[in-house]
């Protein structure tokens, strides 16, 4: 049986050490980190992928309720609100709830008093209790969210068809001549990290092309989610920088909060330019560039996020005989943008997460490998 890994998140070092000693010596839980702030708890889960988090509601610099929606957004990790010393705990409970909280602790204590035997029974309570529901929601998702209405886009373009292909048929498309791929684009937004934390260690050091990730985030975050994935990864993995060169067995995360393009000179380019869309980074912004740059010689991998970004270029990408996947809504946190793609007939194979980076590679010619570091397997099933 695997541990839960519980990050604690509360500037008191005080409560964080408590909280610690209530979980120790346990075979089922262990505490993996702590943070001091809503920032740095949002950086620690993308680093060290908690089973759960337990935060408090008031955090410096970024509260616990942002913390809480940033995290739910990026990751769909469970958090567990701790309300603590609050007169108006009932308004900060449905405060938590309303924004995503799996579960909420309320304390006047502050782990302190006399009742912490209770409070410790209650904590590894709604611990188990929230990992097992999070497990269940991935064997079985049931999210079905519409696409975005209100995705602004500079250009429209009509559907391809209004007929919708069935997978049968989708897979029985032939693969991309090898040879003729110049490079990846990956599109990901929510659940992205832990999906990405799934995918790209398992591509094996020999990967003869670049690849480059758009992942919807805030700035300051990528570097971290490159680091991260860095460390388990036979390919190298680095945030995306101005006039970065493209490189075979290089993956490139884009950086939050700029747009991302590729130049003739098969180098990055990044800017604040306006281009009428929502995201910033945006995936059409950036498959756009790469159709201009190497025509249909790009693979397109469309993965779990809200939305419908990146379907205005994939839909010009397929145009230009490049070649789309798109992860199944099994596996998806949220069938968006997956499905948007999958909606405009033009994906030519649909997999499940933990079959992608096989695809991914079988069309280089090439085969998936284990990764790095298995600590951190998140296999869904």
């Amino acid at each position: 049986m695997k541990k839960i890994r519980v990050l604690v998140a509360d500037n008191s070092v005080f409560i964080r050490q408590q909280i610690t000693k209530m979980l120790s010596g346990r075979d089922d839980i262990t505490v993996i980190g702590g943070a001091s702030n809503g920032s740095e708890a949002v950086v620690k889960v993308l680093d060290l992928l908690p089973s759960v988090v337990l935060m408090n509601c008031q955090l410096p610099l970024v509260s616990g309720v942002e913390a809480l929606i940033k995290i739910k957004e990026l990751t769909g990790i469970p958090v567990i609100m701790m309300i603590i010393n609050r007169k108006k705990s009932q308004n900060d409970e449905a405060e938590a709830f309303e924004n995503g909280a799996s579960e909420c602790i309320v304390q006047k204590s502050a782990f302190v008093s006399s009742d912490v035997m209770t409070i410790k029974d209650e904590l590894i309570n709604k611990i188990k209790s929230v990992c097992n529901e999070f497990t269940v929601v991935h064997k079985n998702p049931q999210v079905k969210i519409e696409i975005e209405q209100n995705q602004k886009e500079s250009v429209k373009i009509p559907d391809v068809s209004n007929e919708t292909l069935t997978i049968p048929e989708i897979l029985k498309h032939i693969h991309p001549d090898i040879h003729n791929l110049k490079i990846v684009v990956i599109g990901v937004s929510t659940g992205g990290p832990m999906a990405l934390h799934q995918l790209i260690p398992k591509l094996p050091s020999n990967f003869p092309i670049p690849i480059i990730i758009v992942q919807h985030m805030p700035a300051y975050f990528t570097a971290s989610l490159a680091k991260r994935l860095n460390e388990m990864s036979h390919v190298s993995v680095k945030e995306a920088s101005d006039g970065m060169k493209l490189l075979p067995g290089t993956v490139l995360i884009a950086q939050g909060g700029k747009h991302i393009q590729i130049t003739k000179k098969h180098t990055i380019h990044l800017s604040d330019d306006d281009f009428n869309v929502i995201y910033k980074p945006s995936i059409d912004v950036l498959v756009n560039s790469i159709v201009e740059v190497y025509g249909g010689n790009a693979l397109g991998v469309m993965m779990t996020g809200m939305g419908s970004d990146g379907t205005y270029a994939f839909k010009k990408l397929h145009q230009a005989g490049g070649y789309i996947i798109a992860q199944d809504e099994k596996t998806s946190i949220v069938f968006g943008m997956p499905k948007a793609v999958i909606d405009a007939n033009i994906v030519s194979e649909i997999h499940p997460l933990e079959d992608l980076a096989s695809a991914i590679s079988a069309c280089v010619g090439l085969r998936a490998i284990e990764a790095r570091d298995s600590r951190y397997s998140l296999n869904i099933e």
